[in-house]
Order: structure tokens, then C-alpha cells, then sequence
């Protein structure tokens, strides 16, 4: 197992932490250390919390939950990419850290960055980048969102799906 800690990078508790060094010892015993093609291996980005490192689909939400994530993304979030691939962003003040952690929860595939404080301002980053954006994210999104709710952002989407049609393409969409 390797854990790169970044500058800035939430780490949670020290019990969780303990618990990644003792689950990358029993790795490394088990036989899945160097050399071996079998190990775990993830790299946090500058920022990223440990809350976001899980590769689980999300779990079924209920109405109001859809509601409340969608009524987020559409008044809060960017619809866009950076270029190579597609993403959904949502950044906020600290003073949100429920809303974000509530929503790391909904969706663990998605990454948290921060806190960070830039001119005065400090907030936190979630972003649905891959799996969690194709399988997890967007199609909650876009199970609710029609133009009469939000034209905008709808065409947003559909500039994102269009822009990044290969990716989707790849997700079968």
C-alpha cells in the first residue's frame, strides 16, 4: 500500500489514519508490497480528503435526497471539464462542511478537496469526476433536471455530454 499525503490534505482521525498504516502493514505481509502488481495504490491531490479515496457506487437516495442534491447542483455547482475530461463542481464556504460531507457520503466515488483559504475566502471543493460522475452523479442529475426547471443548466449539461461524448461513450451513453 502507498499514501502520499499532500500539502493542505484533510486526513480525518488519527484512528483512521492508524487504521490505513495497519491495513498497508497487513499488505505488505500478505504479500502485495513492491513488485507485486496486487498492491493498493492511491495518490491524494493536493487537498483531496481521506473520505474520498473509496471506489463504491453509491447507495439508492431517497426523493428527498435526489431533490436535495440536484436543487444543490443546479443553484451551487459547474457543469464543465478541464479539457481531457469531463466533471461536475461544486465549491462553498467551510461553514458547509455538513453539506459536503453529507454529500461524500451519497456519492463516495466523488472527491473532496480542502479546506482551502484563497484571498480571504476559505471553502471546501467536491468534485464527480469518471465513475462517479457518469454512473453515479449525473444520472441523478439529469433524472430531474429538464429545461422548464433550469434551462441553463440543462444546456450546460448537454454542452458537457456533447464536448465529452467519447468519455460517456465509454460509459455507454
Amino acid at each position: 500500500m502507498f499514501h502520499v499525503l499532500h500539502d493542505g490534505e484533510t486526513v480525518g482521525t488519527r484512528a483512521h489514519l492508524l487504521g490505513l498504516a495497519c491495513l498497508g502493514m497487513r499488505s505488505m505481509k500478505e504479500g502485495s508490497g513492491a513488485g507485486n502488481p496486487s498492491r493498493v495504490f492511491h495518490v491524494l491531490h493536493d487537498g483531496e480528503t481521506i473520505r474520498g479515496v473509496s471506489e463504491e457506487p453509491r447507495s439508492e437516495l431517497t426523493p428527498v435526497e435526489r431533490g436535495l442534491v440536484v436543487g444543490v447542483l443546479i443553484g451551487e455547482g459547474h457543469f464543465g471539464g478541464d479539457g481531457k475530461q469531463p466533471q461536475i463542481t461544486l465549491r462553498m464556504h467551510v461553514r458547509h462542511e455538513t453539506l459536503f460531507r453529507w454529500l461524500q457520503d451519497r456519492f463516495p466515488r466523488s472527491r473532496l478537496y480542502g479546506p482551502y483559504s484563497h484571498d480571504g475566502r476559505s471553502y471546501y471543493q467536491w468534485m464527480a469526476r469518471g465513475a462517479a460522475l457518469a454512473e453515479d452523479v449525473l444520472p441523478v442529475v439529469e433524472e430531474v433536471l429538464t429545461d422548464e426547471i433550469d434551462g441553463h443548466v440543462a444546456a450546460r449539461v448537454r454542452e458537457m455530454r456533447e464536448r465529452y461524448a467519447d468519455f460517456f461513450g465509454r460509459y455507454g451513453q
